[in-house]
């Protein structure tokens, strides 16, 4: 071979080696995905139900790219059951018609995670759906969990339906029922994790979320403003289904179980 080819082809060799190698460098520092990217890439994929995480009962890797494995799991295997999704588990709706959505920034969540919430309208209303996020050791994100305005979250929704024992746990919660609050007549009903409650009352719009604190002496169910500002509250003496309420001014009024 001549002297200057064989030189010109070692010296076009050395370039390419140099640049896969760059290339590769390249590659591995690129930077892990965000909370908020991961959760925008969830909704772009959700359009389509060739690519949907909560369609999927042949891929499983597309449902292990967005979810932990233990959220995963039980994705997948509502994916796989006759039932299927109640609602579309990204707007918690049945029918969604979404205008103006809007994902949030993450914020650090206290917990090793991160948190954010996604707003939009469902039918002209304002709604939203929050994210728990966690980071495997290889520092790629991953959503743990998916809840809602109304309490619920995602992993206990399904709990629910698929594990009896816990069905009865939350079935059996003793805040649950009728109560009368002075003259109005209310129900109660917790929320499938158990961390809330839901009251509706005659003559009210929709319904009002409480959380549960309380000691060994009496419970109370706090319904809070941004989980900052106490509204009001529903207080009952360990082993008393009869208690009372009071409103955001101080006043108290008389509640009753009804039997």
């Amino acid at each position: 071979m001549n002297k200057k080819i064989l030189a010109l082809s070692l010296c076009l060799l050395a370039l390419t080696s140099i640049s896969f190698a760059q290339g590769k460098r390249s590659a591995s520092k690129s930077p892990a995905l965000s909370a908020e990217q991961i959760v925008k890439n969830l909704y772009a994929a959700h359009k389509n139900e060739k690519t949907s995480p909560f369609t999927q009962i042949k891929s499983r890797a597309s449902v292990d790219k967005f979810f932990t494995k233990d959220f995963a799991d039980l994705v997948w295997k509502t994916n796989s059951s006759e039932t299927g999704w109640n609602v579309d588990p990204l707007y918690n709706s049945q029918d969604p018609q979404i205008t103006s959505l809007v994902v949030g920034k993450a914020k650090e969540d206290g917990h090793d995670g991160q948190y954010l919430k996604v707003s939009f309208k469902s039918y002209g209303k304002p709604e939203w759906v929050g994210f728990s996020v966690r980071r495997r050791t290889d520092m790629v994100w991953k959503i743990d969990n998916i809840d809602y305005s109304d309490g619920e979250d995602l992993q206990s929704i399904i709990r629910y339906s698929t594990d009896m024992e816990f069905q009865k746990l939350i079935d059996g919660d003793p805040f649950k029922g009728g109560y009368m609050v002075g003259t109005k007549l209310c129900d109660v009903m917790p929320t499938m994790n158990g961390m809330f409650h839901r009251v509706t009352c005659d003559g009210q719009e929709g319904f009002r979320l409480y959380a549960t604190e309380g000691d060994e002496n009496q419970t109370a169910y706090i319904r809070n403003e941004g989980k900052t500002k106490v509204i009001d509250k529903f207080v009952f003496k360990n082993g008393s289904e009869d208690g009372k309420f009071i409103d955001a001014s101080g006043k108290e009024i008389k509640v009753t179980r009804v039997k």
